[in-house]
Parts: C-alpha cells; sequence; structure tokens
C-alpha cells in the first residue's frame, strides 16, 4: 500500500490553514534560537575561563546548571530549530505537517535526541527544584548534598540513553505534526480501530511508560518542593520576626530600667528568650541573620526556576486537555506553545543572571564583544607599545642600517601579525 493510499486519522491540526502551520513551524525555531542563546549563556559563564571554572565547577548549584543548560541546548537544536525539518516528505500526515524534507532516518535521529535531551532537561529541572528544597527545607549543606549527587547524574542519564535505545529498537521513533518522538504511523491510529497502523501499533505503552511517567512524576515532585519551600521559608521567617520582635522589647526595657535592680531579671529574661528559640532551630539565631539573607535570595531564585518550569509546559498540559475535549480552531493555543515551550533555556538564563531581558542581552553582547576583542586588542596595543619603546629606547644611539631595519621590521612583523587568540 502506497502513502497515498493510506488512510489516516483526523487530527486537530486538520483545521489550519498553510499560514498558520507556516507561522507554527517557524516560532518554535524562533524561540528555540533564544532558548540556545540563554543555555550558550550559561555554559560560557561557567567554562568561558580558568577562573570562572576553579570558582563555580567545584560548587553543586552551578554543576546542576550546567547540566540543565546542555540537555536545554540538545531539546532546542533538534526539538525547536530543526522542528518539522526531518520529518519524512513522503508521510501519509503530509498534508498537515510544513517543511518537512526528511527521511526516515533522520525522523528516527530526531526522535532518539528529543528523547534523551527533553526528558534530561526535564529531570534536571527537577533535580534543581530537589537541590533548593534540601538546602533550605531540610537545611543540607554542600558536604551532604555531593554525597547523592553522583547518584541524581547517573540515573538521568542512564534513563535516558536506556529509553532512547529502547524507543529506537521498537521502532516507535516516529514523525509528529511537529517534530519526530514517539509516535505511530499514520499519527493516533493506535486510538482508531478502523485505520491500519503502518508501525507504531504500541505506541501507547512506550509513550506513558518513557513520555508520560517522566513528565507526570516531575510535575508532582516539583509541586511538592514549590510548596514546602513556600511553608519553610515562611515559618523561618516568621520565627526571624518575633526573635527580632522579643530582643528590641527587652533591649527598650532594659535602657528605660538600666541602672535599677530590674536589670539583672532583664538580663535573665533576654537570655531565656533566646535559648528557647534557639532550642527550636537547629541554628544559633546569631547566626541565622546572614544565613536567612542567603535562604531569602536562594527561595526567591528556586521559585523563579520553578515558576519558569511551569510556565513552559502549561502550554502543552493545556493543549493535551483542548484536544481530549475535541475543542475547534485551536491555533491560538498551538501558537503560544510554539512561542512559549522553546524557551525554557532563555527562561533559565534570565533568572541565572537575575536580570531583565534588555539587561541580558546587552550583558551577552558585552561578554561576546570581550571574548572575541579584548584579547586581540590587548595584544595589538603590546605590541604597538614594544613598537613605540623601541623607537623612544633607540633614538640617539648610533646604530648600523642592518640592525634598525631588523629590529624595526620584527617589531612591525609582530605588531602586524595576526591573532590566534579566540
Amino acid at each position: 500500500m502506497s502513502d497515498s493510499q493510506i488512510q489516516v486519522v483526523p487530527l486537530p491540526y486538520d483545521d489550519l490553514t498553510l499560514n498558520e502551520k507556516q507561522f507554527i513551524a517557524l516560532m518554535w525555531k524562533v524561540s528555540g534560537f533564544f532558548s540556545i542563546w540563554g543555555s550558550c549563556y550559561i555554559l560560557f559563564d561557567i567554562f568561558g575561563s580558568s577562573k570562572n571554572r576553579n570558582e563555580k565547577i567545584p560548587l553543586i548549584y552551578y554543576r546542576i546548571m550546567a547540566a540543565t543548560s546542555f540537555f536545554d541546548l540538545l531539546a532546542s537544536i533538534f526539538a525547536s530549530i530543526l522542528s518539522t525539518t526531518p520529518i519524512p516528505s513522503d508521510s501519509p500526515n503530509s498534508d498537515v505537517v510544513w517543511g518537512n524534507i526528511g527521511t526516515t532516518k533522520t525522523c528516527d535521529a530526531q526522535a532518539v535526541m528529543v528523547q534523551f535531551s527533553a526528558i534530561g532537561a526535564m529531570f534536571y529541572s527537577t533535580v534543581l527544584a530537589l537541590y533548593f528544597w534540601l538546602f533550605i527545607s531540610c537545611s543540607w549543606n554542600e558536604a551532604k548534598l555531593r554525597k547523592i549527587e553522583p547518584y541524581l547524574h547517573v540515573f538521568v542519564l542512564l534513563f535516558c540513553i536506556l529509553s532512547s535505545a529502547i524507543l529506537y529498537a521498537e521502532q516507535v521513533t516516529n514523525h509528529g505534526v511537529l517534530f519526530c518522538w514517539i509516535n505511530s504511523v499514520p499519527i493516533n491510529c493506535d486510538k482508531d480501530e478502523n485505520v491500519e497502523c503502518v508501525c507504531g501499533e504500541n505506541v501507547l505503552f512506550y509513550r506513558t511508560i518513557f513520555m508520560i511517567t517522566p513528565i507526570v512524576v516531575c510535575f508532582l515532585l516539583i509541586n511538592f518542593f514549590m510548596i514546602s519551600l513556600y511553608f519553610t521559608f515562611r515559618r523561618q521567617a516568621s520565627r526571624m520576626r518575633r526573635y527580632s520582635h522579643t530582643q528590641g522589647s527587652i533591649e527598650r526595657r532594659s535602657s528605660l530600667n538600666r541602672g535599677s535592680e530590674n536589670e539583672g531579671r532583664l538580663s535573665n529574661l533576654r537570655n531565656s528568650v533566646s535559648n528557647s528559640i534557639r532550642r527550636s532551630s537547629n541554628t544559633s539565631i546569631s547566626d541565622q541573620g546572614p544565613m536567612m539573607v542567603r535562604k531569602r535570595k536562594v527561595f526567591f531564585k528556586a521559585m523563579y526556576f520553578i515558576g519558569a518550569f511551569f510556565v513552559v509546559w502549561s502550554p502543552v498540559a493545556l493543549i493535551s486537555i483542548m484536544v481530549q475535549l475535541s475543542s475547534k480552531n485551536l491555533f491560538w493555543i498551538f501558537a503560544l506553545e510554539s512561542v512559549i515551550t522553546p524557551l525554557i533555556g532563555f527562561f533559565n538564563a534570565l533568572i541565572y543572571e537575575n536580570a531583565s531581558p534588555l539587561t541580558f542581552f546587552e550583558r551577552s553582547f558585552t561578554r561576546l564583544r570581550e571574548r572575541l576583542f579584548s584579547k586581540n586588542w590587548a595584544q595589538v596595543n603590546s605590541d604597538y607599545s614594544e613598537l613605540i619603546l623601541f623607537s623612544e629606547n633607540t633614538s640617539g644611539i648610533e646604530m648600523d642600517e642592518e640592525e634598525v631595519t631588523s629590529r624595526i621590521k620584527s617589531a612591525a612583523e609582530k605588531f602586524n601579525k595576526p591573532n590566534d587568540c579566540a
């Protein structure tokens, strides 16, 4: 049976016009470009110089951010930038796909990499939330966190590699409407008894195990971490406010009664209050001021990262719900997904740098300019200074013509030589 004779299942994308399909496919690519920008910015900030590597790589937070950005980068390339391009040009669902010029092999390669990178990026977003939860809610320090860190990395890598290999071996790495992942051919043929599947009849089983279950588990865990972080921070802030208020009252009463017999009693009261509050916490109150400031900053950064995760994945969940309800005219929700979902790397970079989009772009261009030109100009200035210094030092000194010519030529060649600095 030829592809033209294969019966297909009606899809929500069937109602979209050609211009709407083009817009959705192109916006995935545009948003993916910004995500790549953000992921590369984080990776460059961590690995870009020996100073940064020595300062940041030893810390767990930066290692998790580097891993998250690496998987975000791969997902942005294979799912967003390539998008519909690797989908076979002779697909039975060509009517609903725009820009597909690939083959079965390119589709398989894209599907394997999307599974590896997208699930890996989601897992590492969960690992990042776990890190914040352990640091704030459980008061784990760096040494304690290092004990479980290797197991987290091993689990994520093993799951991503094994799941990608299994999906490829079972021939369920087929194309969808936007890119290749876990699908049947024709799309959704496993849901319609009247349509014969060319491949991927058992796609629901593998999709549930390797896509739906990880996504749901990550959503639930991140929700738990977010709620727990909120109540932990609120409880700690309330404890600090109570302590500050009590200490202030005692100090005021002490100043009014200084020199009287009550000063001793007030001193005992102060000590009693301090000891009782210390017993309610693992950390002494005198040390909780700076620690609370740090935890406050970490808390808000954690909330921003978690918020970005939900913002990015919410359109995907919304589409799943609306498709099940058989809603019509879904272009705007598809467009919203194409604009927001690929931006996870960009959002992470904004939060990582604690900057607005405009400030982030300015910093990016500044660092790029410094990277490309600062070393070159430093070398040029050094060579130029050497040439000037040579001219000043040799003025008034009798030298034969050959030596003068040789030194000037040597200095001039060094000044004009191409620079190999990256």
